[in-house]
């Protein structure tokens, strides 16, 4: 089955034919091995009652709108985490439309709300990992969630948080990780290589103009970045499902900013190897393997253009790739 997705309300299901439900409940930022193990037994759960695996998230992190300072960036954008999703056997997806209305309901209004209203396909069983809490003040939780299914039928699961090295797993762990570039510490938690995913956008062509490294460059400032630098990558082209190796750089260009100029704004180039046509408008997953350098500033264009040329032949050998790949 084809990924189905509804906005609110949850009786939107029923417009694909989905009768009965087995849930997944929670915001899912990453689907990482925690995750992973709530959505094993969902499908598990579906399989045996004749229902359709799904997850009830919102289309905003909660933390946008609650968070009183700047909220944190996200590991997923919503469409990658709709693919993650479906990778673990979800079958369909609403989206709930978080916003300061939802925010203000507290827990049990929430549920009878958004989860057990009326109309929608017979929600048969919910899952949620132990520590996740909902409604106003996070004042909801696992035995809030129970007693409210109970009149329905409905059964509820609690899935004990997995735990790695000592601390559960969680988005907030991984986002520390990668922001600390602490790359295969992420990758453990997330149970895949941590990657970013965005469309290609026009930059400013330095990097074909003046760099002959021609790049695609991708801008999304809501996600959660590693430390400035050069890594080792692979990218996939999400409409054709092809995966290439390459080269991205995540910094802020300082070899061309003038002297005493602020910071510009961070961006994410991605140079492929053995790819000569346009990106433009794509859509790419790019997964971060290995580092090679960090960013720093050059004397010249020609210094920086000598260290690029290394930067790719550490990414050839890291990628295991054969050194005359172009």
């Amino acid at each position: 089955m084809t990924l189905k997705t509804a906005s609110l309300p949850l009786e939107l299901l029923s417009v694909h034919g989905i009768r009965r439900i087995v849930a997944a409940f929670g915001v899912f930022d990453g689907v990482h091995v925690g995750h992973q193990r709530i959505l094993d037994r969902v499908v598990h759960l579906a399989q045996e009652a004749d229902a359709v695996p799904t997850v009830i998230t919102f289309d905003t992190h909660p933390r946008a709108i609650l968070s009183a300072v700047t909220p944190p960036p996200l590991l997923t954008t919503i469409p990658q985490r709709l693919r993650r999703l479906a990778d673990a056997g979800i079958q369909a997806v609403v989206l709930l439309p978080f916003g300061p209305a939802m925010a203000s309901l507290g827990p049990e209004s929430f549920l009878l709300t958004y989860v057990f209203a009326p109309g929608g396909p017979a929600l048969l069983g919910v899952c949620i990992g132990s520590a996740w809490r909902f409604g106003k003040g996070g004042a909801g939780g696992v035995d809030t969630l129970t007693d409210v299914a109970s009149p329905f039928g409905c059964r509820v699961e609690s899935i004990a948080e997995e735990v790695v090295a000592g601390r559960p797993i969680s988005s907030t762990r991984i986002r520390e990780a990668v922001q600390a570039g602490q790359l295969a510490e992420a990758a453990a938690l997330l149970g895949r290589p941590f990657a970013v995913s965005g469309t290609v956008t026009h930059g400013k062509g330095l990097a074909t103009s003046r760099l002959d490294c021609p790049t695609a460059n991708l801008q999304n400032p809501s996600l959660v970045l590693p430390p400035s630098g050069v890594y080792a990558a692979r990218a996939r082209r999400v409409q054709l499902g092809t995966t290439l190796p390459g080269v991205v750089y995540v910094g802020s260009a300082p070899t061309f900013a003038p002297d005493g100029a602020p910071p510009l704004p961070r961006i994410v180039e991605l140079h492929l190897f053995g790819l000569a046509e346009s990106l433009y408008g794509e859509e790419l997953e790019i997964e971060f393997m290995a580092p090679i350098r960090t960013d720093r500033r050059f004397a010249s264009v020609e210094e920086l253009k000598d260290q690029i040329a290394r930067d790719l032949a550490d990414a050839r050998r890291l990628l295991h790739l054969p050194t005359d790949v172009p």
